[in-house]
């Protein structure tokens, strides 16, 4: 019976004390006071500031934070969640004395107000005012309570500043590392069209072609990685004088998700700086401007058609043929060292790669639909490894180019006739 008497005993004197603890922490007197307002994690779900740039509201929704007004915009949450974690715990520097109105230490016309919306439904409102004589903290009091304190500009500071530092700075609305679609456009004129095939490019606009992979790997970092400087005040918008009428730049991106945004590019400034923006809004961003390597996105840049083009290890033999003569080359590949032989001799490895570098050199250096009869000046067989067959013929397009034939292809592309020479010569000094 004692032993349960002695638990019984024991219990009250813990309730009795938790009790006194938190009447003890509700009741603490202003001068002990370590922080002017406190929330749980994840309580809080509004912020509204109103600081000498903007007034601002935030709210959380699905656990981000979202710009709800003046407008509504996407916000950067790496930001937002420094208030958020700032006013969890909005501590205080020291206690100043009870607010009589006799002193105005900025209070009555405020630097700052901030406001707290906690998941209760809860508002809390807080009013910063001057800055006290030693230029690192101002002073701060609850809008219901006459209390005043002084706090640390370096909280403080997170909260000032326009509505652009809080945007999110991310230009995209679709998701731009993984991209199947780009269409590509100058002064209101279709330029380019790319497609993604597996895990490579094509052109599909204005014409079919493979395309250079480096080339497109100049842009795409630089583009992917594009984010707003700063952003335009709604009412200094100027269409045609920011360069979008029409724009002078265009791209129309599709994602893996069938997600499509049109982001529309005017004209650069003397700081270096783009004005951009996505069609169909009327909210205009900056990006740098040499961020901006869209020169490269010219069809002739990025082709890259290359009929015989293969790398010497998937080759068995290679064939030229020209004015009646014919040109044979095989690799033993079963040999270590490999071997190579030209018509039926023996040749040796540096002068065979001499030749089969510019053999792969011949690719198409521009477009044109054209017609070609007659006997090719140039006939061009590589035979691969697995018995699969590369061809290429070459006609005469003008005293400078060959027009470029490959069997059951359209003529579409040509050649500089100064790769077919540059070829040749190497190949009558291995003859």
């Amino acid at each position: 019976m004692r032993k349960y008497l002695k638990l019984i005993v024991l219990s009250i004197l813990l309730v009795v004390l938790s009790t006194s603890y938190f009447v003890m922490k509700i009741n603490v007197s202003p001068e002990a006071r370590q922080n002017l307002y406190s929330a749980r994690n994840g309580r809080i779900t509004g912020i509204k500031v109103e600081n000498p740039y903007a007034e601002i509201v935030f709210e959380k929704e699905d656990d981000k934070w979202a710009i709800t007004y003046p407008d509504r915009y996407k916000a950067d949450n790496s930001v937002v969640n420094i208030l958020e974690s700032i006013l969890e715990d909005f501590a205080i520097s020291r206690y100043v004395k009870v607010w009589d109105g006799t002193e105005d230490y900025g209070l009555q016309d405020p630097f700052m107000t901030i406001s707290v919306k906690k998941k209760s439904g809860g508002i809390k409102e807080f009013i910063v005012g001057d800055l006290t004589v030693s230029k690192t903290q101002r002073f701060v009091k609850q809008v219901d309570d006459d209390h005043i304190y002084t706090m640390d500009v370096g909280y403080l500071n997170q909260f000032d500043g326009s509505l652009s530092r809080f945007r999110d700075p991310n230009i995209f609305d679709v998701d731009v590392n993984n991209l199947l679609n780009i269409e590509y456009s100058e002064l209101g004129e279709k330029v380019v069209a790319l497609e993604k095939k597996g895990k490579e490019w094509f052109m599909t606009y204005p014409y079919n072609s493979p395309i250079h992979e480096m080339a497109l790997d100049q842009v795409m970092p630089k583009f992917r990685g594009l984010e707003a400087i700063n952003f335009v005040d709604s009412d200094r918008i100027d269409m045609k004088n920011m360069g979008f009428e029409p724009p002078k730049y265009q791209f129309v991106i599709t994602d893996n998700a069938g997600k499509q945004q049109t982001l529309l590019f005017g004209f650069g400034d003397s700081k270096g700086e783009t004005f951009v923006m996505t069609e169909g809004t009327d909210d205009v961003a900056k990006v740098f401007s040499t961020d901006l390597l869209f020169e490269i996105l010219e069809p002739t840049v990025l082709m890259d058609y290359a009929p015989i083009r293969t790398g010497v290890k998937n080759v068995a033999k290679v064939e030229v043929e020209h004015n009646g003569t014919l040109y044979e080359f095989d690799i033993e590949a079963n040999k270590q060292p490999r071997e190579y032989r030209y018509n039926g001799e023996l040749l040796d490895i540096n002068s065979f790669t001499s030749f089969y570098v510019k053999y792969m050199t011949l690719v198409a250096d521009g477009h044109e639909v054209g017609q070609v009869s007659g006997q090719p000046d140039y006939s061009f067989k590589s035979t691969l490894n697995d018995g699969s067959v590369l061809q290429m013929q070459l006609y005469e397009r003008d005293a400078d180019t060959y027009y470029i034939k490959v069997p059951n292809e359209e003529v579409e592309f040509y050649l500089d006739k100064t790769r077919v020479e540059k070829m040749k010569d190497l190949l009558l000094k291995i003859t």
